[in-house]
Order: structure tokens, then C-alpha cells, then sequence
């Protein structure tokens, strides 16, 4: 029997058609995670620019009458979002839990009650994120830092089972998506010129920054 396993790896070995097999390497579970970074670098200044655009506060008519200006934007109507204050009125008077922008001083301000928009789960946009999931889990690692991340998907698979509906979340693919939002997030913040870590009592230069607020100093039980 192992011989004739020798002799038909031999044969294999030999054939031109099986050389040319692409390299099994090339599958590796290393080498598919960098390739998937290397696609979300490439992805991330189209991914802000269009969460730039999405901020846009151009005036447009009414999507549904054509005739007023749209003073209100609804982010689960797309992709007919805009309206004007008749044709908000009597649309979401049955859909009121939609999530509603309200046009102020030239920019759009959420109308409670309301959520983010979406975020690709990879970058073949072949699943999607709510925003407000990882506002969520921002929030959760603040107030409860103990509590891992597969913690936190096993909990939303549990609700989704609750409803009565199927489906897995990858860990590792919330995790890149979750950080991908955050990069760019900062970069925004960046073009904005905010500054999370000045300071107005070390003006005009940081003199020391605290993880916490007794400066990391810890009171161990005396024995």
C-alpha cells in the first residue's frame, strides 16, 4: 500500500498539468491576512471620503415631490434620503423609528430617536455593520474592560438566536472592521484638527498624561 502511494506521488510529481498547481502557500492562513490588510490600506481613503460625503450638506430637493428643498435626511430610506418638512411628516408618521438627520446651521444633526449608518465587514462589502455596533463596543470596553470580544459577538449571536434568526459573526472580521472605523475616524479627527489630549491645564505643553484617574497608583491588600 505505501508503495503505491510512492508511486502515484512519483507520477504527480511528474505530470507538468499538477506542477503548475499554484503554490499551497499561497492559501496560507498567514499570507490571506496580510493580502486582506494589504485590501483594507488600499480601501481606507475611499472609506473616507465617503464618510465625508455622507456629511455632505449641499442643498437638494425634496426626493418625492421634486418641488421643496429636503431640510431632513433619513439614512434608512436610500436611496431616496432627502425630504422636505410636508413629505417628512407624512412618511414617517407610520415609519417612526427611522434614523433622521435634521439640517441645522448647515449641518445635519440627528433626530432622536436615531442610529449611524453602516460599515463593510470586509472589503468586498459582501456584509455590512451597523455603526452604532461599534459604538456599542466602544462603549462596553470602557465600562467593562474585562469582557472579551468573542464575549461580545457570542452575546449578539444569542440575541439574534432570541429572534428567531441564524447567523454567525466572524471575530476576527468584526475585529478589522472595528478598527478600520476607529482609523478612520482618526483621520477625520485629524482633518478637523481635534485634539483628545489637550490639555488646558498643561498649556501651552503637555506636561504628563494619566491612563487613570489616581495616576495608575494601585492599593494592594496588605497581607
Amino acid at each position: 500500500h505505501q508503495e503505491m502511494e510512492e508511486l502515484i506521488s512519483d507520477a504527480l510529481l511528474d505530470d507538468p498539468e499538477v506542477r503548475t498547481i499554484p503554490n499551497i502557500a499561497s492559501v496560507d492562513w498567514a499570507i490571506r491576512k496580510s493580502k486582506s490588510l494589504e485590501r483594507w490600506k488600499e480601501l481606507r481613503p475611499d472609506l473616507i471620503q465617503y464618510m465625508l460625503k455622507a456629511e455632505n450638506t449641499v442643498q437638494t430637493l425634496c426626493s418625492y415631490c421634486r418641488n421643496k428643498k429636503a431640510v431632513l435626511r433619513c439614512q434608512d430610506c436610500l436611496p431616496k434620503q432627502y425630504y422636505c418638512e410636508d413629505c417628512d411628516l407624512s412618511f414617517h408618521a407610520v415609519f417612526v423609528l427611522h434614523n433622521r438627520d435634521s439640517m441645522v446651521d448647515g449641518f445635519f444633526m440627528p433626530i432622536p430617536p436615531t442610529t449611524n449608518g453602516y460599515w463593510p465587514a470586509s472589503v468586498s462589502y459582501e456584509t455590512i455593520y451597523s455603526m452604532d455596533l461599534f459604538s456599542m463596543f466602544e462603549d462596553m470596553k470602557v465600562i467593562a474592560p474585562a469582557m472579551s470580544l468573542q464575549a461580545f459577538t457570542r452575546t449578539l449571536e444569542r440575541r439574534t438566536s432570541h429572534f428567531g434568526r441564524v447567523g454567525k459573526i466572524c471575530d476576527s472580521t468584526f475585529q478589522r472592521s472595528y478598527l478600520e472605523w476607529n482609523y478612520c475616524r482618526f483621520e477625520i479627527d485629524q482633518l478637523c484638527h481635534v485634539q483628545h489630549f489637550k490639555c488646558p491645564a498643561c498649556m501651552p505643553n503637555m506636561l504628563a498624561v494619566s491612563v487613570d484617574g489616581n495616576r495608575k497608583h494601585y492599593r494592594f491588600k496588605k497581607g
